[in-house]
């Protein structure tokens, strides 16, 4: 699904409003992903921060000081992106709440895409959010 630069930013501002909308949006931004995407991802070699960055339009000058000011309010809060995204067992866990990922998680080449897509995901969201203006 496509969002328009309108949509975002409603998002974003509905976000930064309400904690728990906060960290819906945040959890969904991060660990939204179906089996299929995770095969495929898996096959493809997939950057699932590309895709984030195109996909929520983060080039947008607007989107992204929106999108920043967000993300650093929920950068260390508990259960924040930086939990989360500093070790791949966190992130495992959260897909894995979708069973229909359990039996690929449990495969070496998922595992070695996901140490790899991790790193590059979180050292691309930190230089986003914290290099960036």
């Amino acid at each position: 699904m496509d969002f328009s630069i309108d949509q975002i930013i409603e998002g974003i501002e509905a976000a930064a409003g309400d904690k728990r909308t906060g960290r819906r949006w945040v959890s969904k931004f991060i660990f939204s992903m179906s089996p299929e995407d995770l095969a495929f991802a898996v096959r493809t070699n997939f950057d699932p921060w590309g895709a984030a960055y195109a996909k929520y339009h983060l080039d947008h000058p607007l989107i992204a000081r929106l999108a920043r000011g967000l993300l650093r309010e929920y950068w260390e809060d508990d259960g924040g992106i930086e939990e989360s995204l500093t070790k791949v067992e966190n992130v495992a866990k959260r897909l894995a709440r979708n069973p229909n990922n359990r039996e690929l998680l449990k495969k070496p080449e998922t595992i070695n895409w996901l140490n790899r897509a991790v790193t590059h995901a979180y050292n691309q969201m930190y230089n986003f959010v914290w290099r960036e203006s």
